[in-house]
């Protein structure tokens, strides 16, 4: 096989006997890597080796016709109506190759067959057509397109009326083959499984002149409800949005989205400016085309929007919150009138950036809401519920700078919130009580990062006489090694002062593992290390 791929073929004429039909793992033949390397004439010695396929169903003939070895082609012929595991044929693969010299001796094949996917060969090379753009050397896109059109040429009048999935027309669209889709008028109108029309082929992927001629198309909706306007707005061609604005700008999506919030997603102020009127729409989640330019960071749209500063989705957030959530830290300074503001569960703007660790969204609240940060408790725990560490670190360093932000216990408010946080995320966390310290609620949330922060500042933690490190025995948590050893290197050798919850006095965090059968070896290793000699009051070891 070796020999094969590299054209030995005084080699292979040495091991023909004890090494022909032999496969790799994969299946491979020797005649398969001949084919992919386009030697005629080890083609024609290993021919003993045809209709075998690999593990993907792939055939020699296949090989060569990806490749474009029309004189392998000839050989290899009998092939020609095997399928892959795809159902792809060898015209398949020369057509979605681009390679016309391949493709034309295969037209007496089973030409018309249709792959698992539901695709023609015509489908196949409409769609090499499209990667062409992904060519970077000119002269080899040149070549590669002028061959992907010889394909479409002679495949076109052979199944034009009979692509299923997409219709001849919609793939012509896509393509932006002007001429094709010329010749196929009695096709407008038609949509696909997602009634998808060839006016939104065109418009997604820019060409102009494809959706000029499809115009009878306009304002046929997907089955999202998208219309052309919409797609080409997602790919900012504005020619194309000027073509189709005046028609289609008041269509709204299933989601009740409007054209404009599309295009505020998009980012682009010129195209925002287009529209004829500005509507302060809302979606089916309350949501304006101002917090799309907040999930988005689009904070040269801001002004654009003004009028919608004050508009709440469905839970009361607003678009500060939304900014916060998403890190659009540049947005937030616009929405300062903002702040302070809750919504329906309590919640501020500077909780979201906790929850979604945006640490820079917080460096700006911090300065616009100073008073949330006066204790520092309230962001933090929601930080380090979520596995935050980067805002974590960022209120520890300003902690640090400031004074000490964390040497309170969190209030019977705070602990509620807490609860409502975390109670996805442990089994354990409903006998969470009030006592609670920032370490240990890293430890109920499991949260391998934000442990390895706090423990320099934690080193007296203890939660009714257990450690964070008994704590992390007790539940049997899953995090990092270097969290575990963190924990160890800190609170190893301590041990319970007086009987607790059926421990007795002197109980340590290894006889709390050992006694649970907890499953986290790597917590076992490295207590045995520390705390294998220590005796209860009872008397007993680990």
């Amino acid at each position: 096989m070796i020999s094969a791929g590299l054209s030995n073929q005084k080699a292979i004429q040495g091991l023909y006997e004890q090494e022909i039909g032999l496969k790799t793992k994969q299946k491979n033949t020797a005649l398969m890597m001949a084919a992919a390397t386009g030697n005629q004439e080890i083609c024609q010695l290993l021919k003993s080796e045809i209709f075998m396929q690999n593990i993907d169903g792939v055939t020699a003939l296949m090989f060569c016709c990806a490749q474009g070895y029309e004189k392998c082609v000839h050989i290899l012929l009998e092939e020609k109506d095997l399928k892959d595991k795809n159902g792809m044929t060898a015209a398949m693969y020369a057509a979605a190759s681009g390679k016309y010299n391949c493709l034309s001796m295969l037209l007496n094949s089973e030409i018309n067959t249709v792959d698992n996917h539901g695709n023609y060969c015509l489908t196949h090379a409409l769609h090499s057509l499209r990667y062409a753009t992904q060519i970077q050397d000119e002269q080899v896109q040149k070549q590669y397109i002028k061959d992907c059109e010889l394909c479409i040429k002679v495949l076109f009048p052979l199944q034009k009326d009979i692509l299923d999935e997409n219709t001849a027309l919609m793939e012509c669209a896509a393509a932006g083959l002007i001429n094709y889709c010329r010749q196929l008028p009695e096709q407008i109108g038609r949509q696909n499984k997602s009634l998808k029309t060839a006016l939104m082929f065109a418009a997604e992927n820019s060409h102009l002149s494809c959706c000029k001629f499809l115009l009878k198309e306009i304002a046929m909706q997907d089955k999202n409800g998208m219309t052309a306007l919409m797609y080409a707005i997602k790919a900012d061609n504005i020619q194309i949005i000027q073509l189709l604005i005046e028609a289609e700008e008041s269509i709204i999506d299933k989601q009740n989205s409007t054209c404009l919030m599309y295009a505020a997603q998009a980012g682009n102020l010129a195209v925002c400016n287009l529209f004829s009127s500005h509507l302060m729409k809302q979606n089916v989640n309350g949501e304006s085309a101002l917090f799309h330019c907040c999930k988005n960071n689009q904070f040269q749209l801001l002004e654009f929007f003004r009028d919608e500063i004050d508009l709440v989705d469905k839970n009361l957030k607003n678009a500060l919150m939304v900014a916060a959530e998403h890190d659009a830290f540049e947005c937030i300074e616009f929405l300062t009138q903002l702040k302070q503001k809750r919504d329906k569960h309590g919640q501020i703007a500077s909780f979201y950036a906790a929850k979604a660790n945006s640490y820079q969204s917080i460096m700006q609240l911090m300065m616009m809401e100073p008073h949330v940060y006066k204790t520092g408790a309230a962001v933090i725990f929601v930080a380090i519920a979520n596995n935050s560490y980067k805002v974590v670190k960022l209120l520890i360093d300003t902690a640090r700078a400031k004074s000490q932000l964390f040497e309170k216990e969190f209030t019977a408010q705070e602990v509620i919130l807490a609860q409502k946080q975390l109670k996805l995320k442990t089994k354990n966390f409903c006998q969470y009580l009030d006592g609670l310290d920032c370490l240990q609620l890293a430890v109920y949330a499991q949260s391998s990062e934000c442990i390895r922060l706090l423990v320099p500042y934690f080193k007296q933690s203890t939660f009714n006489g257990l450690s964070p490190l008994m704590l992390c025995a007790q539940l049997d948590i899953e995090i990092d090694n270097k969290a575990i050893l963190a924990l160890v290197e800190q609170f190893s050798g301590r041990f319970l002062q007086k009987d607790q919850d059926g421990l007795a006095e002197g109980t340590t965090a290894l006889m709390i593992a050992c006694g649970l059968n907890v499953e986290n070896s790597s917590l076992i290793q490295c207590l045995i290390a520390f705390e294998r000699d220590f005796v209860n009051k009872n008397g007993k070891r680990a």
